[in-house]
């Protein structure tokens, strides 16, 4: 994993710093596979690219794909983004039942999924990008619910597009997942369940080997933790402390 003062510190010529090169290529390759890899098997509305504007609009631009100005270092045209960059620890002991059972009784979804499919797409009036991604539920850890198998559709953004012969790309570097990847998924607001997708930013939490490896951005659980220990802290914070 990166951290995080290495990968958004520049050196002395005021460029990103090796850090954020070696992150930003192996981005840029993770989000072409998963575009061109299950692309198709995403729908995209009218309706996701009005929501999509509506969910991001403090953090969009308002300049439109054809009048981008930037490049990044491969000649595709764009920019980068940076959500919630002012970062998170570790919750202290004390909080941390408070923190799980929140995440537990109010997110719309909240346990572990793997990346079926996505797909990138300009949004309302040709301003911004997005990503659409469909994820199958393996292992709901929410209260209450086990509806393992069920799809969870999310809408972030950031990701990359072909328009007029042209690549554009909005880097987010919170978007770094791979089709047939598998996650800790943390997105949304219970109250709205019956909604089928999801427009909101997402913390990456990935997981291997049974190992959970999250961003340095609001990690929920120290690095390295085992699925199989994050899992049992969260039943014994929801037998600590009831959703209301």
């Amino acid at each position: 994993m990166f951290d995080q003062k290495t990968i958004f510190e520049r050196d002395h010529r005021g460029r990103p710093a090796a850090g954020f090169r070696r992150f930003a290529a192996a981005y840029l390759a993770i989000l072409f596979v998963s575009h061109v890899s299950a692309a198709s098997n995403v729908t995209v509305d009218e309706n996701d690219k009005l929501a999509s504007a509506a969910a991001f609009h403090r953090n969009l631009r308002t300049d439109t794909l054809d009048s981008i100005l930037g490049t990044h270092p491969d000649g595709a045209k764009g920019y980068t983004i940076t959500p919630r960059l002012e970062g998170g620890v570790v919750a202290a002991a004390g909080d941390r039942v408070s923190l799980l059972t929140n995440k537990a009784c109010l997110k719309q979804v909240f346990g572990i999924y793997e990346l079926e499919a996505v797909k990138s797409f300009a949004g309302k009036d040709d301003v911004g990008i997005f990503t659409k991604l469909r994820f199958k539920l393996i292992d709901d850890w929410r209260s209450g619910a086990q509806h393992d198998g069920k799809q969870a559709l999310l809408v972030m953004q950031g990701g990359e597009i072909e328009r007029k012969g042209e690549t554009l790309r909005v880097v987010n570097p919170l978007l770094r997942y791979v089709v047939g990847g598998t996650y800790l998924l943390v997105a949304g607001d219970r109250k709205y369940v019956n909604w089928n997708v999801i427009y909101a930013y997402a913390p990456f939490i990935e997981v291997r080997n049974g190992r959970i490896y999250p961003a340095p951005v609001d990690p929920l659980f120290p690095l390295g933790t085992s699925v199989a220990r994050a899992k049992a802290e969260v039943r014994a914070a929801l037998q600590k402390r009831a959703c209301e």
